[in-house]
């Protein structure tokens, strides 16, 4: 049994022409600054972004209140969940205004 891995002389494979979906149109880079869209962090987001670390911050305050008032190995099993939730939402917007490298 033998591999074949490359096509053999003559039988060259000719390109796959792909084409756009209906609707939408190629853009090289440098026209009209299209390319650079998306690449930069989106500073709107900002805001929303400062408003979920301050329920991370609070949410975390409150559930350290409730584990020396009350058993706090329960106390953080209640609370993990809620905490974990505002932090998804945190990170989801730190991704929005970090730029696309980071």
């Amino acid at each position: 049994m033998v591999a074949k891995l490359a096509p053999a002389g003559d039988e060259v494979a000719a390109p796959v022409k792909r084409s756009l979906p209906v609707g939408e149109t190629s853009v090289a880079a440098g026209e009209d600054g299209d390319a650079e869209v998306g690449l930069s962090g989106r500073w709107s987001a900002l805001l929303p972004t400062v408003l979920w670390a301050a329920l991370v911050v609070a949410a975390g305050r409150a559930t350290w209140l409730l584990a020396r008032r009350w058993v706090p190995w329960v106390s953080y099993l209640v609370c993990a969940p809620w905490v974990g939730v505002l932090m998804l939402q945190l990170f989801s917007n730190v991704d929005q205004v970090l730029p696309a490298g980071y």
